[in-house]
This record gives C-alpha cells, sequence and structure tokens, in this order.
C-alpha cells in the first residue's frame, strides 16, 4: 500500500511530534509545519491528501490557510485540531472545503476515524 502524504499543521511541539509518530506507525508520509506560511510553501512543492490544521497559528489564522490550502489544491482534504470548543461555531466547514473539526486532547481512536473518513472522501 502506498503511504498516504499527510500535513500537520501546529505550533505545538508535542502535538505535532506525537501526531507524527503515531501516523507514521499507521503508515502515513508524514510532514510537519510550525505556521501558515511554512504549511503554504510544504503544500506548494509536494502534493498532500490530507491536512491536520491547528485553528490557531502564529502568523495567521487556520481557516486563512485553510482556504489558501485549498487554492493550492482543491482536492486535500482538511481537519481542523483545536483546544478551543467555541471556534467549532465560528467556522463556516462548508466554505471552507472542511473535512471535521476535532476538539484537544484527540485520542488516537479520534484521529483515525477522522482520517478514514477523510480519505473516504478524497478525490485527488
Amino acid at each position: 500500500m502506498e503511504q498516504v502524504p499527510l500535513l500537520i499543521v501546529d505550533d505545538d511541539e508535542d502535538i505535532t511530534d506525537l501526531f507524527k509518530m503515531t501516523l507514521k506507525y499507521e503508515g502515513f508520509d508524514v510532514e510537519t509545519a510550525k505556521s501558515g506560511q511554512e504549511a503554504l510553501e510544504k503544500a506548494s512543492k509536494k502534493k498532500f491528501n490530507i491536512a491536520l490544521l491547528d485553528i490557531m497559528l502564529p502568523d495567521m489564522m487556520g481557516d486563512t490557510v485553510a482556504e489558501r490550502l485549498k487554492k493550492i489544491d482543491d482536492s486535500m482534504e482538511i481537519i481542523f485540531v483545536t483546544g478551543y470548543s467555541h471556534l467549532e461555531d465560528c467556522i463556516d466547514a462548508t466554505k471552507i472545503g472542511l473535512c471535521e473539526i476535532l476538539l484537544k486532547p484527540v485520542t488516537n481512536d479520534e484521529l483515525m476515524r477522522a482520517l478514514k473518513s477523510a480519505l473516504a472522501s478524497y478525490r485527488g
């Protein structure tokens, strides 16, 4: 089976390290970015099927990053990961083309369920 390219965008290194270790073990081809700008640069150079994207980034909001990622590759599935439960109500998921919003802390089961759902929806 071919590894699925996945981009994790979060400025919390503990979260990116944990997700990266877990997802590499599950067979994903994982890259990380600590800012929206870094994510956009990586996405312009490599095709990612899925992005796990924090809403609160140091340089721009996650919904802005999501919209720009979709302009780079409209087929990319985007899953928001946030610790702010109230933001779930503020984001128009249909406008961004969002697959799902996960609230931190995210369990491995929740993460894998969301990724399987994203892969089922992926049309790249």
